[in-house]
């Protein structure tokens, strides 16, 4: 076994029960335990304060490594990205994208993937990582780990991962056949990245210009987009709409009671008569950073909180 204990060093501060993700490590009369079902991924060598737990492990012969791709330079999965690759020797490489437009980015995470050889690329369990981490996979007839708490690359280049169950309660333990996977993990804490944008294809312009929108009464899909909006959330606004099929208005545009199939308000707080417009909407869906405001009072579906993100997040699922 790779990982081995120096009892005489073992203090007992039991730190490295915390850091196992796979319960391969118990107490013993004080002294720390490894079982046979270690999967050898060094966060218990990390985690002891008196190195008295020790890696023997030797060089693997996995060399491409894992893609990791966040959203911004700070990353909140790098500690469990580095204890991955650590496990096999292998290097991790990290990547930012512009998730604005889900099928660019997941293409030029596909693209970065299949240029470096990546064996495991990784994504954040949050925003918009799920979304693209399935369309990443698919681009690359990967397999596909969603919603992991550790993970663990192996020598043959396979994968093990420990992820959650029955809202958090329990852990299980997943392995995937030898070849290209793509996964998720939780956040934790952010840490600071070196990472390099992946470029991202040109989106195709429609060179006989826009469709004309149908009026206003007629639209079964609306999309409204806030004045102060971000200028990436405008163009996550956008990419919704155009996924959507749906017509772009104003909040101020009053008037006469609107019925649409599907209504998105992002940054729009609402009003009395904003609300009496779009009451009889089949669906309102609001993406507002106040969780009080007034377009609540109608919407079916809220999200509450950074709207640039959720925006991009949806232009993911999307």
């Amino acid at each position: 076994m790779p990982v081995t204990v120096d009892v005489a060093r073992c203090v007992g501060s039991r730190d490295c029960l915390g850091a196992c993700a796979f319960a391969a490590i118990e107490m013993r009369e004080g002294k720390a335990h490894v079982f046979d079902n270690c999967t050898d991924c060094d966060a218990c060598v990390a985690a002891c304060p008196t190195q008295a737990i020790v890696s023997e492990r030797a060089p693997s012969s996995v060399a491409a490594g894992v893609l990791a791709v966040d959203f911004t330079a700070d990353s909140a999965i790098a500690g469990v990205v580095e204890r991955g690759a650590r496990a096999a020797g292998a290097a991790a490489t990290w990547a930012t994208v512009d998730a604005a437009d889900a099928a660019r980015a997941a293409d030029a995470i596909a693209t970065a993937a299949a240029q470096r050889g990546s064996t495991l690329v990784v994504l954040p369990h949050a925003g918009a990582g799920p979304a693209l981490a399935g369309r990443a996979s698919a681009r690359l007839g990967a397999n596909l780990l969603s919603g992991c708490v550790e993970l663990v690359l192996d020598d043959a280049g396979q994968v093990r991962a420990s992820r959650t169950q029955f809202g958090g309660t329990a852990k299980a333990t997943a392995r995937v056949r030898a070849g290209v996977t793509v996964a998720t993990v939780y956040p934790r804490g952010p840490k600071p990245i070196a990472a390099v944008a992946l470029e991202q294809p040109q989106a195709t312009t429609n060179e006989s210009g826009e469709k004309p929108q149908p009026p206003l009464a007629l639209a079964r899909r609306i999309v409204a987009v806030g004045d102060a909006v971000s200028s990436g959330t405008h163009q996550a606004a956008m990419a919704i709409a155009q996924a959507l099929g749906a017509v772009v208005i104003e909040p101020s545009a009053q008037g006469k009671p609107l019925a649409p199939d599907l209504y998105v308000a992002i940054g729009v707080g609402g009003s009395t008569e904003h609300n009496a417009v779009f009451r009889n909407s089949r669906v309102v869906v609001a993406v507002i950073d106040d969780a009080n405001a007034p377009i609540v009072q109608i919407a079916d579906f809220i999200l509450a909180g950074d709207v640039e993100a959720h925006a991009k997040a949806l232009v993911a699922a999307l």
